[in-house]
């Protein structure tokens, strides 16, 4: 799963970038950077947020995931789904632990290695 989405978004960079002329082989470089740069740091904070707005809080209503997009896609494993099955507090407790320490650090740490290097 997660290798496929890290092969599309090179592949994506790699058009972005090759469907521009640049002037020089340093700007070309310079703006594959930024792109790999972007994509990460929106990959790690995407996370977050669909945690934050849409998997723990409860909004009221109906809680069938059945009706649900996420459901269509990945069935009885969806976060909908998955929603239901824990308490908000639990839910909770899942999004303070991915905002603080090591998995945001690290996560940003693997973010400016690899595009510095």
């Amino acid at each position: 799963g997660f290798e496929f989405i890290s092969a599309f978004s090179k592949l994506s960079i790699e058009f972005l970038v090759a469907s521009q002329k640049w002037p020089s082989q340093e700007e070309a470089r310079f703006e594959r950077v930024s792109y790999y740069f972007f994509f990460e740091v929106m990959g790690k904070l995407g996370l977050i947020c669909i945690l934050a707005f849409f998997y723990v809080p409860n909004y009221g209503g109906s809680e069938d995931c059945n009706n649900r997009i996420d459901y269509w896609l990945l069935g009885s494993s969806s976060f909908s789904c998955l929603k239901g099955d824990l308490s908000h507090d639990l839910r909770l407790q899942l999004l303070r632990s991915s905002i603080q320490g090591p998995f945001l650090v690290s996560g940003f740490a693997s973010v400016w290695k690899m595009t510095l290097l």
